[in-house]
C-alpha cells in the first residue's frame, strides 16, 4: 500500500497521487496515532498533502491560484466536501480527517503563502507586543492566521522561556557593560537618556537591545531589557542615585589617582558629581562582584573590574 511514510521519500510523486484506492477514513473525528498528536506536520507531508489538493482542484475543475478557487477556498465550511477531503487523508494514516483538511486548507488558502519580508516580520512583532493576538494581528495584516502563527512561532522559538540560567546572566551582564564601554570611548557618551533609535523604537539608556540580544543569542530583546531592569540593574541606579556610566568614571579616576591601597583613596574627589561616601558604596558593591575579592589586592581588584567593565581603560 501506499502511505505517506514511504511515499514522501520515493522519487515518483506521482505514483501516490493517482493511488486512491484504499478505503477512506469514515469517521472524520478519528484522533491521529498517539505519537502524532500534536506533532505538526512535516515539509514531507506538507508537499505532498498541497499536491494532493490542488490535484482535486483541477479536478473539479478549478486551477490553483484562479480567482474562482480563492472564491472555494474562502468558503471554508464547504471544503470537505467539495475537495474530498476524506480520499485525501487516506494517504496519510497517522493522521486524522479532520487535522489534514485543516492543514489541507491552510496550505492551499490564497492568503496563507504571501512572501515575508522584513518589514513584515518588524510589524508583527509589534502588532504581537501590543495585541498579543494571533487572529486580530491577522486581520490587521491582511494574512491567513495560520501563516501568522507559524511565523511568529518561528520568530519565538528562537529564544529560551522561563528561569534565566547563570551563564545567560552572565552574558547579559557583560553584553551591556560592553556595550557602555564602547559608546562611553567610541562614541563618548557620557550620560544615559531615554531615547529612540533610528528607527524609532524606544533604546533605554541609550542601549540598542535589539544588538544586545544577538550577542546573548538565546534570548529576546524584550527579555533582556525585562532582566535587566527587573533583577540586574543596582538598586542605587534604578533610584537614579548612580549611573551606570559613572561605574566607568570611577575607574578611571581611581587608575588616574595612582592610589595602591584603599586607604590612600581620596573618596570625595572621585567624582564632581557624586560625594565620597556614595562613591565607596558603590566601589565596595563592584567588588562584592568579583569572585576571590578577599584574595586580591587593590590593584589586582581595579584591574580585574576594568576587565570586566571597561576593558578600553586598560588599553589606554
Amino acid at each position: 500500500s501506499s502511505h505517506p511514510e514511504a511515499d514522501t521519500t520515493a522519487t515518483d510523486d506521482s505514483a501516490v497521487r493517482d493511488d486512491l484506492t484504499e478505503k477512506p477514513k469514515t469517521d472524520w473525528h478519528a484522533p491521529p496515532l498517539p505519537h502524532m498528536r500534536g506533532k505538526p506536520f512535516t515539509k514531507e507531508e506538507d508537499k505532498l498533502l498541497l499536491e494532493l489538493a490542488q490535484d482535486a482542484l483541477r479536478n473539479k475543475g478549478l486551477e490553483p491560484g484562479s480567482e474562482e478557487a480563492n472564491e472555494l477556498l474562502r468558503r471554508e465550511s464547504k471544503q470537505r466536501v467539495r475537495l474530498g477531503w476524506e480520499e485525501i487523508a487516506a494517504h496519510f494514516p497517522s493522521r486524522s480527517t479532520k487535522s489534514v483538511w485543516t492543514r489541507g486548507y491552510v496550505l492551499l488558502h490564497p492568503d496563507y503563502y504571501q512572501r515575508w519580508k522584513k518589514e513584515d516580520v518588524q510589524a508583527l512583532r509589534a502588532l504581537m507586543k501590543e495585541h498579543n493576538n494571533v487572529k486580530h494581528v491577522a486581520k490587521l495584516m491582511q494574512r491567513h492566521p495560520q501563516d501568522v502563527k507559524d511565523k511568529w512561532s518561528e520568530y519565538e522559538k528562537e529564544y529560551n522561556r522561563g528561569r534565566w540560567s547563570g551563564e545567560e546572566a552572565k552574558k547579559l551582564e557583560r553584553a551591556v557593560r560592553r556595550r557602555l564601554s564602547h559608546d562611553y570611548y567610541k562614541n563618548k557618551v557620557t550620560s544615559l537618556d531615554a531615547v529612540n533609535d533610528e528607527d524609532g523604537v524606544p533604546v533605554r539608556d541609550d542601549l540598542p537591545w535589539e544588538k544586545i540580544k544577538d550577542e546573548i543569542g538565546s534570548r529576546s530583546a524584550h527579555q533582556c531589557l525585562t532582566r535587566w531592569y527587573g533583577t540586574m540593574v543596582p538598586a542605587s541606579v534604578a533610584n537614579n542615585e548612580w549611573d551606570l556610566v559613572a561605574d566607568i568614571k570611577l575607574l578611571e579616576a581611581l587608575v588616574r589617582s595612582g592610589a595602591e591601597d584603599e586607604r590612600d583613596v581620596q573618596w570625595a574627589r572621585m567624582l564632581p558629581r557624586y560625594n565620597g561616601s556614595t562613591c565607596r558604596r558603590r566601589w565596595h558593591d563592584l567588588v562584592k562582584a568579583l569572585p576571590s575579592a578577599s584574595n586580591l589586592s587593590f590593584s589586582a581588584r581595579l584591574e580585574a573590574l576594568a576587565k570586566e567593565i571597561c576593558p578600553e581603560l586598560l588599553e589606554g
